[in-house]
């Protein structure tokens, strides 16, 4: 699963969340009965993965980053 949010500055933030999930039984014999919508979505819920990325990404905004533009002094007279 892949979040993303861009900063009021055009940073775009990512942070992944991957997970395994093991199948068994009728599952191995016939996988093109399997509904992955809801295997997803139930791994997702199960290992909070919502809550993980939003805090990766706030741990992002929070983290300084190093500035690489040039600034000109204001042209005094």
């Amino acid at each position: 699963m892949k979040a993303t949010d861009t900063t009021s500055h055009g940073t775009v933030l990512e942070a992944y969340a991957n997970g395994e999930i093991v199948l068994t039984g009728a599952a191995c014999v016939a996988p093109d009965a399997l509904d992955l919508g809801a295997l997803c979505n139930q791994l997702a819920t199960d290992e909070d993965w919502k809550t993980n990325l939003a805090a990766d990404i706030t741990a992002q905004k929070e983290a300084a980053h190093e500035w690489t533009g040039h600034l000109e002094g204001p042209a005094v007279t």
